[in-house]
């Protein structure tokens, strides 16, 4: 990708920005590769709803980041998995857009921008003016370091930075509805030992903080979504490097590999996205488009993917949920 991060169009109203947030190794360019190739073989996509990249450059770098986490299948038995997969070492913006029926004239825009690390770690100022500007922010939490070292959580999940961001860089623009999902990556064993519970204590206590803002703000609603970031490799075993680092490890589960629950952020980001298109319309405008338009069929199908699709994957819902409608 360049270097050069371009600034979208603020004026259109049909364009909205998900920004990815969370420190090294959370996952952040695996979950926006796989939920993007999980959303191709979806039921909504068979239904005619899409979702394209608008540029193929973008394209190839996402189907490439996929077939790295396809090629995981095949490590060995048990494997050490630190920098197996490349980070992302600046804000990468990846657009998309989205139609139903292929009706080009009533298509949204949603960019992601897909943040290196060290944005939230080292709170750069740059990462608040991008938050500022996002309609939906995606917090990305290595679910085996919230689960296994719970103590060390903070340190490579960074909860505390997360809570300061979202603090300052939401006042600076106070009136502005959002969305924020935290997405959990590397959900697999506890899903399966059917622990959903305990995943869902274990975040409430250690991200009390951040639900508190949402909570509290009748600008933001928030969902807490669990997923499979590839199905057939467990993490959950960590071992300690000689310079300190903690590492996770992985085994296979014998599964073949299929990612669940990863685009159901993807939804939901459309889902806001609808809403939020809806409510800046005149009413007449809203009424006949409800009955004669795209709306109503697009938002059905988010809708059913968001809640009846998403099952026992959404943990927690938290604050305004009318911005959802």
């Amino acid at each position: 990708m360049a270097e050069e991060q371009k600034e979208p169009a603020a004026e259109n109203e049909r364009d909205i920005r998900v920004v990815m947030l969370g420190p090294r190794g959370v996952g952040k360019t695996s979950l926006l590769a796989t939920m993007y190739a999980t959303f191709k073989g979806s039921e909504a996509a068979r239904r005619g709803f899409s979702i394209e990249p608008l540029d193929d450059d973008q394209y190839k770098i996402l189907k490439e980041k996929h077939e790295d986490l396809r090629r995981l299948e095949e490590v060995p038995e048990f494997c050490p998995a630190d920098n197996m997969l490349e980070a992302s070492q600046f804000p990468s913006p990846y657009d998309f857009a989205m139609r139903f029926k292929d009706n080009e004239d009533q298509e949204r825009e949603l960019r992601f921008i897909d943040t290196p690390g060290e944005y939230t770690e080292d709170l750069r100022p740059d990462m608040f003016d991008l938050l500022a500007d996002a309609g939906v922010v995606i917090n990305v939490i290595d679910a085996s370091v919230m689960m296994e070292m719970p103590d060390l959580s903070d340190r490579y999940n960074g909860h505390s930075d997360v809570h300061r961001l979202l603090i300052k860089a939401f006042s600076m623009k106070p009136e502005m509805n959002r969305l924020v999902l935290f997405v959990l990556t590397k959900c697999e064993t506890y899903l399966k030992a059917g622990r959903t519970q305990e995943m869902r204590d274990t975040f409430d206590r250690l991200h009390r903080q951040a639900i508190q803002v949402i909570e509290t703000n009748e600008h933001l609603v928030g969902r807490t979504i669990a997923v499979e970031t590839t199905g057939c490799l467990s993490f959950s075993r960590y071992y300690q490097r000689d310079d300190g680092e903690w590492c996770f490890s992985f085994t296979k589960t014998g599964m073949k590999f299929l990612p669940r629950a990863v685009d159901v952020p993807l939804f939901y980001a459309g889902r806001f996205a609808l809403a939020e298109l809806r409510r800046g319309r005149f009413i007449l405008h809203r009424w006949w488009r409800e009955i004669f338009g795209w709306d109503k069929e697009l938002r059905t199908v988010c809708e059913e993917e968001t809640e009846n699709g998403a099952g026992e994957y959404v943990l927690m819902r938290m604050g305004n949920a009318s911005l959802l409608d």
